[in-house]
C-alpha cells in the first residue's frame, strides 16, 4: 500500500466514526447541556478531519487556506474540552484557566490568520503545547472534582480522565517537529479513543473498565490485522480503527432501538401490572429495588420525608430527606429515587446516565403514580 495513502484511509475511517457519534447523540441536545458540548465537539472534529482529508488533495495557495482553517480549528479545540470538563463537575473552571484557554485560542487564530500559510515549526510546536497543558489542566480539574459527584456520574468522569490522559501521547505524535519519521501516528487513534470514551458518557454504563475492555477489543481487532498482513504496522492501525468503528456503529444502533422513551414504553405495557412496568423499558429493568433491611440505618424520619415524593435526587430542596437520598443514590449508583411504595417504604434506584435531564424525572413521576394506582 502506498504510504502516503495510509493517513488518509486512516483519517476517513475516524471521520465515520465521528459523524456516527454526531448522529447517535443528537437527540440530546435539547435535553442535556452535556450533549450539547458534545456535539460542539464532534462538530469540531468532524470539520477538522474533512479539512485535512481536502489538505490533502490541494497544493498551493488553496493548500495554505487549508492549512489556517485547520490550525483555527485546533486552536479553540481546547475550548471546547474544558467546557464539556464543566458540565461533567457540574462546576465553572477558575477564572484563570478560563482567560488561558480563550487567550490560547484567540492568540493562535490571530496567529493562524497572519502566518497562516506560512507556519514555522515553532509556532506548531506551541500549538502543541497548548492543547497538552490544556488538557493537563482538565485532567487536574476532574481529579479535583470528582469525589463531589453522585458514584455514577464519578464513573463517567473517570472514563473521560482516563480518556484525555491517553490522547496526550497520541495527538502529539501527529507534529512531525516533536515525533519526526513514524510510520503510523497517533492523532487519528486519539480521535477514536475519545469518541469511544464519551459515546459512553450518555449511558449509565460509563465507567474506566468499559473503556479499558473496548480498548482491549480494538487492540485485538489491530492484532488479528497485524498477522493477516504479516506485522504490517498499517494494518495494525486499520484493524484499531475498523474495530473502534463498529463498537461505535454497533452501540448507537442498539440505544437507537431500546431508546423509544419510558412514556412509549408504559403505553405498550399493562399498566395494571407493576411488574410489567418495572420491566417495560432498560432503565428500569437494570434498576434496583431498595426497601426492608436496605433502609433500616436511615432515621425513620428521613425516610418518611423521602416517602412524600414520587421521585428523588441528590437536588432535592427537602433538607431532611437530602443527606439519606444523596447516601442512598451515592450507594446505588444511581440518579433517581422513584417511589414505588410508602407504607412499607420501597424505592426503585435507577441510573439515567450523564444525560439525565427534567424529562426523565417528570417520566419517572409518571412510573410512580402507575405504580401507585396498580397496587
Amino acid at each position: 500500500m502506498n504510504a502516503a495513502a495510509v493517513p488518509l484511509l486512516l483519517t476517513g475511517i475516524a471521520l465515520l466514526a465521528v459523524l456516527v457519534a454526531l448522529r447517535g447523540v443528537g437527540y440530546a441536545v435539547q435535553a442535556s447541556p452535556v450533549a450539547g458540548q458534545l456535539v460542539t465537539i464532534y462538530r469540531l472534529v468532524a470539520a477538522l478531519l474533512v479539512l485535512r482529508l481536502i489538505g490533502s488533495m490541494v497544493a498551493g495557495f488553496a493548500a495554505g487556506l487549508v492549512t489556517v482553517a485547520i490550525m483555527l480549528i485546533a486552536a479553540w479545540l481546547p475550548l471546547a474540552g474544558l467546557r464539556l470538563v464543566e458540565e461533567l463537575t457540574r462546576r465553572h473552571a477558575p477564572r484563570l484557566v478560563k482567560l488561558w484557554a480563550l487567550g490560547g485560542a484567540l492568540g493562535f487564530s490571530v496567529i493562524g490568520l497572519t502566518f497562516g500559510i506560512v507556519w514555522s515549526a515553532a509556532a506548531l510546536v506551541s500549538l502543541a503545547l497548548f492543547q497538552a497543558i490544556t488538557v493537563a489542566i482538565m485532567l487536574v480539574l476532574i481529579t479535583q472534582r470528582r469525589s463531589g459527584l453522585p458514584r455514577s456520574e464519578r464513573a463517567t468522569a473517570d472514563t473521560f480522565l482516563v480518556a484525555l490522559a491517553a490522547t496526550i501521547p497520541l495527538a502529539l505524535t501527529d507534529f512531525e517537529a516533536l515525533a519526526p519519521g513514524l510510520t503510523l501516528r497517533g492523532g487519528v487513534l486519539a480521535v477514536l479513543l475519545l469518541v469511544l470514551a464519551t459515546s459512553r458518557l450518555i449511558d449509565s454504563a460509563g465507567a474506566p473498565r468499559r473503556l479499558f475492555a473496548d480498548i482491549a477489543l480494538c487492540l485485538g481487532g489491530g492484532g488479528l490485522a497485524a498477522l493477516g498482513a504479516k506485522g504490517d504496522i498499517a494494518a495494525t492501525g486499520f484493524g484499531i480503527a475498523l474495530t473502534a468503528l463498529a463498537l461505535l456503529v454497533e452501540r448507537f444502533a442498539r440505544r437507537r432501538i431500546s431508546d423509544g422513551g419510558l412514556v412509549h414504553a408504559f403505553a405498550m405495557t399493562d399498566a395494571s401490572d407493576p411488574e410489567a412496568l418495572l420491566a417495560s423499558h432498560p432503565l428500569l429493568a437494570s434498576g434496583q429495588i431498595i426497601d426492608g433491611d436496605a433502609l433500616a440505618d436511615y432515621p425513620a424520619s428521613a425516610i418518611a420525608a423521602l416517602s412524600r415524593y414520587h421521585v428523588v435526587n441528590d437536588a432535592t430542596q427537602d433538607e431532611e430527606a437530602r443527606d439519606a437520598a444523596r447516601d442512598l443514590l451515592d450507594a446505588h449508583a444511581a440518579t433517581h429515587l422513584v417511589r414505588l411504595a410508602s407504607q412499607p417504604p420501597r424505592f426503585l434506584a435507577v441510573s439515567a446516565g450523564s444525560f439525565a435531564a427534567a424529562r426523565t424525572s417528570d417520566e419517572l413521576i409518571v412510573l410512580a403514580r402507575l405504580i401507585e394506582r396498580a397496587a
